[in-house]
């Protein structure tokens, strides 16, 4: 998006895009809707192979920051507080 090209650059056949690594930018998410290319966010680790949750362009604006559910066949162990842990839950709307 810094690139001086970036607004005039054809991105017409580009309709998806991916980030990943880090929460993106509400800017980042913002300046390349405005481009009409949604941007899906990814989270994982090595061990996940890669993946581990996905958050969908739908919700990309709105839970701007989050890591989004769960991919299939993942379990996430959430600590919400301080304490033991709770179990792993064995589905993918666990997120």
């Amino acid at each position: 998006m810094q690139h001086p090209k970036f607004q005039g650059a054809d991105l017409s056949r580009l309709r998806i895009s991916g980030v990943g690594g880090a929460p993106c930018a509400l800017a980042i998410l913002e300046g390349w809707q405005a481009r009409g290319v949604a941007l899906i966010q990814g989270w994982g680790m090595t061990e996940t192979s890669p993946a581990g949750t996905m958050l969908d362009a739908a919700d990309a604006i709105r839970k701007a920051g989050s890591a989004g559910k769960a991919m299939m066949h993942t379990a996430h162990p959430h600590r919400r507080r301080p304490g033991p842990r709770r179990p792993a839950r064995r589905d993918s709307a666990s997120c």
